[in-house]
């Protein structure tokens, strides 16, 4: 039985396309859809409450409090997990499905052995492709050259940047050190490897951390040519909001510090990194 986590967070429209998207083009013989309310502070209009409650496999999950997209996914996944689920599919609420994605995730998850994590490739809402990340481990000194690729010193760091994104739409499996965290699908062993994910992040670097956690296992992470899922807010140019920001920073030295044993110094100097970059990344 396949599982499927969207995460809400004030976006019970972007949820509902969503939903409709990989009803439409899914063909799921056995499922359950956990929809988790992340104490969104704003009550939805009762039609779309109905709506979502009429969609078929969905289960309506109210989050007490809001503690981060780690601590939102655990609640559906642990309603997976406890339901038999034999692999769990999690999503952003902003993903559309346009063609049969997770049935091809399904397929090479049983031709193969060993299968951790899987990814689609994804496309902005301009169907434009969205580089791959993480094909390597991203280490302490990997952080400070991701920082100036978008910078005139992106040529000093080209053969990091080779080593790390793949740029170009795959045409085979691509073998990858991490997945991205805004749709991927996971096999049930390695949930339940992994499972509680780590919640000391409210935002940003849960992909890292899945990555390290599975880097000396026998799970083996794919990202997976001939599908397309479009990341409706993904790639925006407008900047982030400074609460996001801080919270990327708090989470990138905690992930620095718990699982890269980043010495002290290197760690502070990526934190004056992003203090003094903050004004030109803050809409």
């Amino acid at each position: 039985m396949l599982g499927i986590v969207i995460l809400n967070y004030n976006t019970w429209d972007d949820t509902i396309a969503c939903i409709e998207s990989l009803l439409k083009f899914t063909k799921i013989i056995k499922g359950k859809i956990y929809v988790v309310d992340n104490a969104s502070p704003t009550t939805p209009q009762k039609s779309l409450i109905q709506k979502l409650n009429e969609l078929p496999m969905v289960n309506l999950i109210y989050a007490k409090r809001n503690k981060g997209y780690a601590a939102g996914n655990n609640i559906g996944l642990k309603k997976a997990l406890e339901d038999g689920c034999d692999a769990v599919l999690i999503c952003n609420s902003d993903i559309i499905f346009v063609d049969d994605s997770i049935n091809k995730m399904l397929c090479f998850l049983e031709e193969h052995k060993n299968i951790g994590l899987i990814g689609p490739q994804i496309y902005n809402r301009d169907l434009e492709f969205q580089p791959i990340y993480m094909l390597s481990k991203l280490t302490g000194s990997g952080k400070i050259k991701n920082m100036f690729l978008n910078t005139p010193m992106r040529k000093v760091f080209s053969n990091f940047e080779k080593n790390f994104i793949q740029k170009s739409e795959i045409h085979e499996p691509l073998k990858v050190f991490g997945v991205s965290g805004c749709c991927f699908l996971i096999s049930r062993p390695c949930l339940e490897y992994l499972f509680p994910l780590d919640e000391n992040t409210f935002l940003y670097e849960e992909e890292y951390i899945i990555g390290v956690k599975l880097e000396n296992t026998v799970f083996k992470n794919y990202v997976l040519p001939n599908t397309c899922v479009i990341h409706a807010h993904g790639g925006a140019t407008g900047g982030m909001t400074s609460f996001s920001y801080d919270c990327l920073v708090e989470s990138e030295q905690y992930y620095l510090k718990k699982y890269i044993k980043c010495n002290i110094l290197l760690r502070k100097l990526i934190f004056l990194i992003r203090k003094i970059t903050k004004k030109y990344r803050v809409k």
